[in-house]
């Protein structure tokens, strides 16, 4: 008989699993068996093959089945733990908050008291060893220069691209995630003065009257909860613009209402679209310009036909 038993582990979803896969004999043949559930309790069990089959045809559905295991996120490790910096593979493992926008001026009520409030970046959510600790945040490339600063733009310069550490993930093999806020912030600073030149710390900071056109926005996670709520506020400007195209869907093309040039495509629903032609005048509410001058996340507006 084979048998190999993976784990995976995720603190941010509360996950903590067993897969195991055999391979026993039955009737003459060999049949590939799967166990699975909730470590430490009581495992579901499972079959590949419905009848028994030659050695060879079970190795290769076992191998298949591991593999499939392993591409997403389970280890022979049993501490199960997926995270290793690997964002671009792992990404739809790592642990994103679930955020609620607010306006801004809700987001000026929130109190450094209450809060530990960041800048937030338009980047990938991503992982970095640091020693003992696993830091979690943003990876910052050229893609995202929409939401760069000066800094910024020296930082990607030097180093093709930098990393933006939010909050600690694991420290000595300790989830950080599952404790408070205040704590895990703690033990970001006392590493902040191991970081390399391509990290860099999203520090403490207040929201301002309004959002500099460099700012994608704020965050806020309170001092005493765990890692998993966010509160955010966006940069919101409003564009007006002009209908270049239609088309068959409620799509339609725009460029700019006074220079002429493309800002990208916005969706025009609830019978919008029966409204307008080429060269009807909108307004569009987006989040800053991309580097190509197109409007990042494009909306109509509340009052959005202006002729």
């Amino acid at each position: 008989m084979k048998t190999i038993t993976l784990f995976y582990r995720n603190a941010a979803t509360n996950s903590d699993k067993v897969y195991r896969v055999s391979i026993v004999p039955n009737s003459g043949g060999f049949c590939v068996n799967f166990q699975f559930g909730k470590r430490g309790g009581t495992l579901a069990d499972g079959t590949k093959t419905r009848q028994p089959v030659a050695l060879a045809a079970a190795e290769t559905i076992f191998a298949k089945l591991v593999a499939e295991k392993r591409g997403k996120g389970y280890t022979e490790d049993t501490t199960g733990t997926p995270f290793d910096g690997d964002a671009d593979k792992l990404a739809s493992v790592l642990p994103y908050p679930n955020k609620k926008l607010v306006t801004l001026a809700e987001a000026r009520q929130w109190a450094s008291a209450d809060y530990l409030i960041q800048r937030k970046y338009d980047g990938d959510l991503a992982t970095r060893k640091l020693g003992n600790a696993v830091l979690l945040g943003q990876l910052m490339r050229a893609k995202s220069g929409a939401f760069l600063n000066d800094e910024d733009r020296a930082l990607i310069a030097a180093h093709g691209s930098f990393f933006v550490a939010f909050t600690v993930m694991e420290l000595d093999g300790q989830n950080m995630l599952a404790v408070d806020t205040r704590t895990r912030n703690a033990a970001l600073l006392t590493l902040s003065g191991e970081f390399p030149a391509d990290v860099v710390m999203a520090g403490a900071v207040s929201v301002p009257e309004s959002i500099p056109a460099d700012v994608e926005g704020y965050c806020a996670h309170a001092w005493g909860d765990s890692w998993g709520n966010m509160l955010a506020v966006k940069q919101a400007s409003i564009y007006v613009c002009r209908v270049s195209s239609t088309g068959g869907t409620q799509s339609v093309g725009i460029v700019d209402a006074g220079t002429g040039e493309p800002r990208g495509n916005v969706k025009l629903g609830g019978g919008k679209i029966d409204r307008v032609r080429v060269g009807s005048v909108i307004r569009v509410e987006g989040m800053g310009l991309t580097d190509k001058g197109l409007i990042r996340q494009p909306v109509c507006c509340r009052e959005w036909l202006v002729e």
